[in-house]
């Protein structure tokens, strides 16, 4: 038998991709509400631009940190959003917001740093924490999943160094409200803490308003922020993203990324940057995009108050909902049960110990799946409660 380093044995215990490491069901179609995958196709400017950039001869190696006018679109687009100035050479172009992720927290955590993660988020960053070596101080979100300031501050001890964010919420859908975003600011200002910002969602916001972290004044030169073309452009399996950061933040996530990526596809660079400039087109493609999305989303409201026993959050942004259940099963017990009848979603407790008795399903699949997905979700929940 060969060995494997502590980093592989650390996330042994990981819910991430839990199907995959399941014997598949007999059910003649397993319906995926699992995964945050458009169910449409990337724009089709967006591919014209690959076709031309394969004939214009963008196959050779790129610029280390990304393709030049790509950084200098992508660093109009966070000026825009965030409020602040930022530049070309503050922006380095990673592969997909899970690489950006990575890239960040190995430049910037050492084995025994504390990471405060609040609970429920994202399951990538508790896992790349582990990887590093790095000690997790999670804190749980308000009943309503909103942020505890307090419980954060509480959370800070003498070998915290990084403080991590995601709004729009993967899972939740929860935005981060002004007074929040004043609160966590002082207390990375007052601790000296590095916030790692995922922003992914930006462009998804239904009800509400997004607060970029990069734009907080508390919070500009120590914020590292993430973002990517996944969700917004349906390009997931383009994988182009980005990282912006500021003053002496940039240089090692730069390092990590040139060796543990290398460069990011030329070919796809240039079609994020026919995404971001064609500005008519671009204009039209987010219209369309959340129209549809709109739709899905409702189909998801709508289906999930036909099934007993459960609670549906407002589904405010991202493309997520986040649900209660009411039944005698733990959140990775249900999910299996779901799975074994056709449905697959994720686990509450794959995001932190808040999510026991929880599921996150996505809207992102079609209106179809949705609907069937919902149905054999309702289905089970009769059958549990019977």
């Amino acid at each position: 038998m060969f060995g494997v380093s502590r980093a592989v044995e650390r996330l042994s215990g990981s819910q991430r991709n839990l199907a995959d490491k399941l014997p598949k069901p007999r059910t003649p179609k397993v319906v995926g509400l699992h995964r945050g995958d458009p169910s449409f196709a990337t724009p089709e400017y967006v591919v014209q631009a690959a076709i031309r950039a394969m004939r214009e001869g963008y196959t050779h190696y790129p610029a280390v940190q990304g393709d030049v006018q790509l950084r200098e679109a992508v660093a109009a687009y966070q000026s825009e959003i965030s409020g602040v100035p930022v530049s070309a050479p503050e922006v380095l172009i990673t592969a997909a917001g899970t690489g950006a992720v990575y890239a960040a927290m190995v430049a910037l955590l050492n084995e025994g740093d504390e990471v405060i993660i609040l609970d429920p988020t994202y399951s990538l960053y508790a896992d790349v924490a582990r990887v590093v070596g790095a000690t997790i101080a999670s804190v749980p979100l308000t009943s309503k999943f909103k942020v505890d300031v307090e419980a954060v501050r509480r959370a800070v001890t003498p070998r915290t160094k990084m403080l991590v964010l995601n709004f729009p919420s993967n899972p939740t859908g929860q935005l981060l409200g002004k007074d929040e975003l004043d609160g966590l600011a002082a207390v990375a200002s007052e601790n000296n803490l590095v916030v790692l910002s995922d922003e992914v969602y930006d462009q998804l916001v239904f009800a509400g308003k997004h607060l970029s972290v990069l734009g907080h004044p508390l919070l500009g030169e120590r914020t590292v922020l993430v973002n990517s073309f996944s969700k917004t452009y349906a390009m997931t399996g383009w994988r182009v993203g980005w990282v912006v950061a500021k003053g002496d933040l940039f240089r090692p996530i730069s390092a990590i990324n040139r060796t543990a990526v290398g460069y990011v596809n030329s070919i796809a660079m240039r079609a994020a940057l026919e995404a971001l400039t064609n500005k008519e087109e671009d204009r039209k493609w987010r219209a369309w995009m959340l129209g549809q999305y709109q739709l899905q989303r409702e189909a998801m409201w709508q289906e999930l108050q036909k099934v007993p026993g459960i609670r549906v959050y407002e589904l405010d942004a991202a493309f997520y909902a986040w649900v209660n259940y009411d039944a005698p099963l733990s959140a990775v017990e249900m999910m299996k049960y779901l799975y074994e009848r056709g449905l697959n979603c994720r686990p509450g407790t794959e995001f932190g110990s808040m999510g026991e008795k929880h599921l996150r399903f996505t809207f992102a699949p079609s209106v179809k799946d949705i609907v069937e997905g919902v149905a054999i979700f309702k289905a089970a929940m009769e059958e549990l409660r019977s």
